[in-house]
């Protein structure tokens, strides 16, 4: 039994966030960090899949989020 893909929906935070890196000028996005405790290629590649939604919002807004970094 297969079970669906998670759907990861951007939190509150992180959209109020993105909003005040475009209202001010002063700050600049250099990207989006994620800390794994887990080596696997699989869960490496899951967490560049849930940081999608996240550098397509962030560009929508007109920011350009030039790194993705899983460490």
């Amino acid at each position: 039994m297969q079970t669906a893909p998670a759907v990861l929906v951007l939190s509150d935070e992180i959209i109020i966030a993105l909003h005040s890196l475009v209202a001010n000028k002063h700050l600049e996005l250099a990207g989006f960090h994620f800390y794994l405790s887990d080596y696997a290629p699989e869960t490496r590649a899951n967490a560049f899949l849930d940081a999608l939604p996240l550098i397509t919002y962030a560009r929508n807004l007109g920011l350009d989020p030039p790194i993705i970094d899983i460490g």
